[in-house]
C-alpha cells in the first residue's frame, strides 16, 4: 500500500494533468471555433460585395446588361458561381447548378458535374421584377480547412496533454521524493536515531524552508530533553544531601529518649522539609512561568517605582550583612507585562548579589531607557561569575564553582530567566569590572 506521501503526490499531478487538459482543450475549441466564424464571415462578406456590385450594375445598365456580366464572370474559373432565375424558378443566366437559395445568406447544395454535390454558400435577392439574384461560394474548401484547423486542434490537444501528464507526473514524483525523505527521517527519529534532521536541498524553496523548520524545532525540543535529563540528574545529586540529612535527623530523633532534645531535632527536621518542598515550590513556579499563561494579563508597568520599592524593601538586609544598596533610576521608565513576575525578578537578582558576594560589597540597581527599551540593571563589585559559567548559571540547579559552597539550589537565576522569556526580554550577563551585571531588556510597551 503506498504511503500518503505517495498519493498526495501523484494525486496532485493527476488535478494538474488534468487541469492542463482541460485548459488545452478550451483553448483549441476557441481557436477553432475563431478561425471558423472568421473564415464564414469573409466568404459572406464576398459574396454579399459580388451581389451588391451586381445589382448596381443592372439598376444603372439594364436587365440585358446585368446578364452579360453575369456569363462573363462565369467565364472566369473561380469556387462558385452566379445564378438569375425567373418568379417560376426558371434559370435565366449562370452556369452553377444547386437548389434555389433564399434571400439573404443561406447554405446551399451544389451538383458536380460527375453526379456528386457539395456545400456551398449563397447570397441571394430579390429584385424588382419577380427574378432572383444571387451569387454562389463553394463551402466544400472552407469545410476542409475547418477539418484541417480540427486536426491540427486534436493533435495540439493531444501533445498539450501528454506534456501536461509527464510534467505532472514529474511534478508528483518531486513532491514524492521530498515528502519521502521527510518522512524517512521522521521515521528515524521515532525509532530513536534523535541526531537525525530534515534533509534540506541547495534550492532554498518551500520544502528547504520548512525543512529548515522542523529542524529548529527539533534542535528546540532536543534542547529541551537535554535540560530535562540534566534536571533530573541535578535535582537527584542536589536533594541527595538534604534528604541524608533529614533522614539521619529522623534517625536521631527516633533514638533519643530524651523529649526536649526530641522536639528540637523534630523542629529541625521540618525545617530542611520545609526548604525541600520549597524547592518543588520554585520549580513548579518556574514551569508555570515558561508556559506563558501570564501574557494574555498583561498591563503597563512602573519599572522604576517597582525598583524603587524592591531596593527599600532589602536595603536593611544588605545593610546587616556588610554590603550597600545604591540606586540609579530614572523616572518615568515603563514596560508592559506582569508586576509580580518582574519584582520577583528583581527580589531575586537583589538577593544573588547578596548572598553571593563577600561583606562591603557594593550593588548597584539601575533603571534607565535606550533605544526605546526599558533597561534594568543589578551589577555588584564582588567576585563575579567566570564567562564559561554564565550559561551554567541560568540553567536549573545550575551553580558555579565559586557558588558550591554557599546555601540554595541554584534556581535564583533560572527563575529570572522564565520572567525574561515570558516577558520577551533580553537577559544579558556581563562583567561589570568587577563583579557581575545583570539586566533584563524589556521591549517597547505595547
Amino acid at each position: 500500500m503506498p504511503r500518503p506521501a505517495t498519493r498526495t503526490a501523484y494525486r496532485i499531478a493527476g488535478f494538474y494533468a488534468l487541469s492542463f487538459a482541460i485548459a488545452s482543450l478550451i483553448l483549441g475549441a476557441a481557436i477553432w471555433a475563431f478561425a471558423s466564424h472568421t473564415l464564414r464571415s469573409a466568404l459572406d462578406d464576398r459574396l454579399q460585395s459580388e451581389l451588391s456590385t451586381l445589382m448596381r450594375a443592372g439598376a444603372r445598365e439594364g436587365r440585358a446588361a446585368l446578364i452579360s456580366d453575369i456569363i462573363a464572370r462565369d467565364l472566369v474559373p473561380s469556387g462558385g458561381g452566379y445564378l438569375l432565375i425567373d418568379r417560376d424558378g426558371h434559370r435565366i443566366a449562370g452556369k452553377v447548378d444547386t437548389t434555389i437559395p433564399r434571400p439573404g445568406l443561406s447554405d446551399v447544395q451544389l451538383t458536380l458535374g460527375s453526379g456528386g454535390t457539395e456545400p456551398g454558400r449563397a447570397a441571394a435577392v430579390h429584385l424588382a421584377d419577380g427574378e432572383t439574384l444571387a451569387v454562389i461560394g463553394e463551402a466544400g474548401t472552407l469545410a476542409r480547412i475547418e477539418k484541417t484547423l480540427l486536426a491540427i486542434s486534436g493533435l495540439g490537444f493531444g501533445l498539450m496533454v501528454a506534456i501536461g501528464v509527464g510534467g505532472g507526473f514529474l511534478i508528483g514524483a518531486s513532491i514524492h521524493r521530498r515528502l519521502g525523505a521527510v518522512d524517512d527521517a521522521a521515521r528515524a527519529i521515532i525509532d530513536g536515531n534523535l541526531a537525525q534532521r530534515m534533509p534540506i536541498g541547495p534550492r532554498d524553496d518551500e520544502f528547504d524552508r520548512l525543512a529548515g523548520t522542523l529542524n529548529l524545532m527539533l534542535d528546540h525540543i532536543g534542547q529541551l530533553m537535554d535540560s530535562l535529563r540534566h534536571v533530573s540528574d541535578d535535582i537527584a545529586h542536589d536533594l541527595r544531601t538534604p534528604l541524608a540529612r533529614l533522614r539521619a535527623i529522623l534517625e536521631e530523633a527516633s533514638d533519643t529518649a530524651d523529649a526536649e532534645t526530641q522536639r528540637n531535632l523534630i523542629d529541625k527536621a521540618l525545617v530542611r522539609m520545609d526548604s525541600v518542598m520549597a524547592l518543588f515550590g520554585t520549580i513548579l513556579r518556574i514551569s508555570e512561568i515558561e508556559r506563558g499563561a501570564v501574557r494574555g494579563h498583561f498591563a503597563p508597568v512602573r519599572l522604576d517605582w517597582l525598583a524603587q520599592e524592591m531596593i527599600e524593601s532589602y536595603g536593611p538586609a544588605a545593610q546587616d550583612g556588610g554590603r550597600s544598596i545604591v540606586a540609579s533610576i530614572a523616572e518615568g521608565v515603563a514596560t508592559s507585562g506582569d508586576e509580580g513576575l518582574i519584582g520577583q525578578a528583581i527580589v531575586n537578582l537583589i538577593e544573588n548579589a547578596i548572598k553571593h558576594t563577600p561583606p562591603g560589597t557594593c550593588i548597584t540597581v539601575t533603571v534607565a531607557r535606550r533605544d526605546g527599551h526599558a533597561v534594568l540593571t543589578v551589577a555588584d563589585d564582588g567576585p563575579g561569575v567566570p564567562t564559561g559559567d554564565r550559561a551554567l548559571v541560568l540553567r536549573r540547579f545550575g551553580r558555579g564553582e565559586t557558588s558550591r559552597s554557599t546555601s540554595g539550589y541554584g534556581l535564583g537565576l533560572t527563575l529570572v530567566a522564565a520572567v525574561a522569556a515570558t516577558h520577551r526580554a533580553e537577559l544579558i550577563l556581563d562583567d561589570a569590572s568587577p563583579g557581575l551585571a545583570v539586566s533584563l531588556v524589556f521591549p517597547p510597551p505595547v
